[in-house]
């Protein structure tokens, strides 16, 4: 009797509990055949953003087309993908390096704009000057010309004129420094030099300087006279030549020994931020473009030094 009572009490229970369930029984087991359908048919539409490419079927089942892959949206995939062109308010963006060179290029006078031209504008001469060779214009000028110059070479006058001439139209910008640069290495005495040492103790060496780019007879005895034609007084001019002649040599050895160490060649020659004008540089004839161009290139970074 226990048994009998229990196989009803299961009957009266679980035969309404199935009836309840059956419409969610039959979804279920209609879904598992449809999802097995769909991931085995939809496999091939979902390709990656990059890859080989091969040939697939086309957007809504059309016809394959060599060579291309779509995405399941119809996209055309390729094996390279590009990088898109960011634009604000209609100009493209550009990099901080390729605005550096844009700006660079523009201030670069076209006769400078080669390849040789180039390659001395981005590798400079860099030294300081000694202490005792004579300066003038602003410590903190933009651009800095050494001149290395032999004061007895009549083809150095034309150069000096040049610069001259740049510091008279820039005067602010410009800082215009002298090494004495012998034509002959080994000449041991180079009156113009030494009488320009005299000058400049006396305070007047760019106008000793000056006066000797229109000097029709350059002696030794002229020299003297555009000393005191300068506005330097004769005996104090005699006690300098007397008592400071070892000094003066020295440093003009010094010069010379830079020069040398330099390798420059022989003069004119002008180094505008380092770069070099002259002998085994630049052509004298382009010395304006390279004081244009150092006065007017971009600063964000310094050149190859």
């Amino acid at each position: 009797m226990a048994v009998r009572g229990n196989s009803r009490y299961f009957f009266e229970k679980t035969i309404p509990m199935l009836h309840r369930l059956t419409p969610f029984l039959l979804l279920a087991l209609l879904a598992a055949p449809a999802a097995v359908w769909w991931q085995t048919h939809d496999a091939a539409a979902i390709e990656p953003a990059a890859g080989p490419a091969k040939e697939a079927s086309g957007h809504g089942g059309g016809k394959a087309e060599s060579g291309v892959v779509r995405s399941h949206t119809g996209k055309i995939l390729t094996s390279t993908p590009t990088l898109p062109h960011v634009s604000t308010g209609a100009q493209q963006v550009i990099t901080s390096d390729m605005l550096f060179e844009q700006e660079l290029l523009a201030a670069t006078p076209e006769q400078l704009q080669t390849d040789a031209s180039k390659h001395f504008l981005q590798t400079r001469l860099r030294f300081n000057p000694f202490s005792h060779n004579p300066a003038k214009g602003p410590d903190d000028a933009l651009v800095t010309l050494i001149e290395m110059t032999d004061l007895s070479c009549v083809q150095c006058m034309d150069t000096l004129k040049k610069v001259d001439a740049l510091l008279a139209a820039h005067p602010s910008k410009l800082r215009v420094v002298n090494i004495h640069t012998p034509v002959k290495q080994f000449n041991d005495v180079n009156m113009a030099a030494f009488y320009g040492k005299v000058a400049q103790r006396g305070g007047v060496f760019w106008e000793y300087r000056n006066a000797l780019e229109t000097l029709a007879n350059p002696t030794p005895e002229s020299y003297f006279d555009t000393l005191i034609a300068i506005g330097m007084d004769r005996l104090e001019a005699r006690r300098l030549m007397q008592t400071e002649a070892r000094r003066f040599y020295r440093e003009l050895d010094a010069d010379a020994r830079l020069a040398g160490q330099l390798n420059v060649g022989n003069p004119p020659h002008v180094l505008v931020n380092g770069i070099h004008v002259g002998m085994n540089g630049l052509p004298l004839e382009t010395l304006d473009d390279v004081v244009t161009y150092e006065l007017n290139r971009p600063r964000q970074r310094e050149l190859i030094p």
